[in-house]
């Protein structure tokens, strides 16, 4: 039996490492990516779902971070308008801040002159008249509000998009395909994997092996190289909870606890609002499963609380929380929100015909020039096996074409004759972009599809599109990242769509 080889393999389907798979394929270079799990089943999917420069940053003059984020919040904007979108956020201040108004202000216009023009809002401090009718913040000893522009995204679609976005190019995406073992031949390394949704191994080779699998990282590094020195990582544990929405109104808040920490309150998916996140030293080596702590837990309830004593909140009014892992570059901060969020990359036996690298730490919003950066160091050395090419600066991510299809009024027409809502397309907008015709064509094209499932909203067709075009394989990677179902369905309602997965997948 033949072995299958790439020039260019990937292990981890989070955000880099299917951003680094899309930019590969977008060079000309035969590419396999290898996720063990789901993609964004970790760190990538558990985030607090903003695509920002970092205004918090400028504190610690990560000038370079904060002018690169704010360039790729920009690009992400354009090429992908479905997932990512302007957000504006109130920075309340108080009396007893150490940044007084004038300070925060300063700080937030240095932040609009590091985004250049890129269409956001700029920054301003609202009157005293705006500041007080916002009435849900404790206005106890409140000097002023600061209001400023960032970008909020779906995290873990954002991930999904740009794995098949790098399928699409023509790379190999491969979701529950464990990587178990690597062997160094001459010129090329041959890589034993299980594919999980079969229980079998096989074996492929590949030229240059890329290690993104964020917090597994060291783990997989050790089993390649032997070098000694390898930049520390620091595993910083967050949590978020999901609430009811507390406002009508679509802006969000930055809150500055007095302990030094920065808490995010925004509006989430049309009903609810998101609270997040702690950042505490995370100590175990189970990154799948991350429990919260109930002192974490606490410490959100009681910061939220304080600041919007109107809107009080228990854990009975959380419909969902969750937890996740950031694997960051240690410098020796014990300040948590200190640490940079800047990445490295390593690389060992780099020549002409093959090579390993890894990358340690980073964040979403630089994902596409964190890949830019590691193809570039690959590129020098291979030459493509074909010619094709995309620019990922201006290309758009799977569904970031115009969501205008030629043919949109004659599938709404189709749909109307079929007595299906037109709100449907709204929804399929909104999380799939200029892909929602082809799930309409599916709910057309065979009556099946024009059931819902399990709740008034979901049909059949978009099932069946998570399934058999987005490679989701189980409940969670369903009504978790390809879409927010599980915010609305009791337990009834998941066997349904469980047990309809199987038939799909059957």
């Amino acid at each position: 039996m033949s072995i299958q080889s790439f020039q260019i393999t990937v292990i981890g389907g989070g955000i880099n490492g299917t951003g680094i798979a899309r930019e590969s394929i977008s060079r000309g270079f035969s590419t396999l990516l290898l996720e063990k799990n789901d993609f964004a089943h970790a760190t990538s999917g558990n985030s607090s779902k903003l695509i920002h420069g970092g205004i918090r940053y400028l504190e610690n003059a990560e000038f370079k971070l904060v002018q690169e984020s704010l360039k790729e919040r920009k690009i992400l904007l354009n090429t992908a308008p479905h997932l990512v979108t302007p957000l504006r956020l109130n920075i309340p201040v108080y009396g007893t801040d150490k940044r007084p108004p004038w300070m925060v202000w300063s700080g937030c216009k240095m932040y609009d002159l590091f985004a250049g023009s890129d269409n956001m809002e700029s920054s301003r401090k609202l009157s005293d008249d705006e500041t007080h009718r916002i009435s849900i913040l404790n206005q106890d000893d409140l000097k002023g509000i600061v209001q400023y522009s960032d970008g909020q995204t779906r995290d873990a679609r954002l991930t999904v998009e740009t794995a098949l976005s790098a399928q699409e190019y023509g790379a190999d995406v491969r979701n529950y395909h464990e990587l178990i073992k690597v062997e160094s031949k001459e010129n090329s390394y041959l890589l034993t994997i299980l594919d999980k949704t079969k229980d079998e191994t096989y074996q492929v080779s590949t030229k240059y092996l890329i290690n993104a699998a964020g917090p597994w990282v060291p783990a997989i590094d050790k089993t390649i190289t032997k070098k000694a020195k390898r930049p520390g990582l620091k595993y910083v544990r967050g949590i978020h909870f999901v609430v009811p929405k507390i406002q009508e109104d679509e802006t969000g808040f930055l809150i500055l606890p007095s302990d030094g920490r920065v808490v995010f309150v925004l509006p989430w998916i049309q009903n609810y609002t998101l609270i997040g996140t702690t950042e505490s030293n995370f100590e175990g080596d189970d990154f799948d499963v991350i429990p919260s702590s109930n002192e974490e837990e606490q410490y959100l309830l009681e910061t939220f609380n304080q600041f919007f004593p109107s809107k009080k909140i228990s854990m009975d009014d959380v419909v969902y929380k969750y937890s996740g892992v950031r694997s960051l570059v240690d410098y020796g901060e014990d300040n948590m929100s200190a640490i940079s969020r800047e990445y490295v990359i390593e690389e060992e036996n780099l020549g002409e015909d093959s090579g390993y690298l890894a990358v340690f730490g980073g964040k979403i919003t630089t994902y596409r020039s964190l890949s830019n950066k590691m193809i570039d160091k690959v590129s020098k050395r291979l030459d493509p096996e074909f010619n094709k090419h995309h620019n990922t600066e201006i290309e758009p991510l799977f569904g970031g074409y115009d969501i205008n299809h030629p043919q949109q009024d004659e599938v709404k027409q189709k749909l109307k004759d079929l007595n299906l809502d037109p709100s449907f397309i709204d929804r399929w907008q909104m999380y799939y972009g200029s892909r929602w015709i082809e799930i309409a064509n599916l709910a057309i094209a065979d009556p099946k599809n024009q059931k819902t499932i399990a709740i008034d909203g979901y049909l059949r067709a978009e099932l069946v599109y998570n399934v058999t075009v987005e490679k989701a394989r189980d409940l969670e990677d369903v009504i978790l990242r390809r879409t927010k179902l599980i915010y609305e369905l009791n337990q009834d309602q998941k066997n349904i769509i469980e047990n309809e997965i199987k038939n799909i997948l059957a």
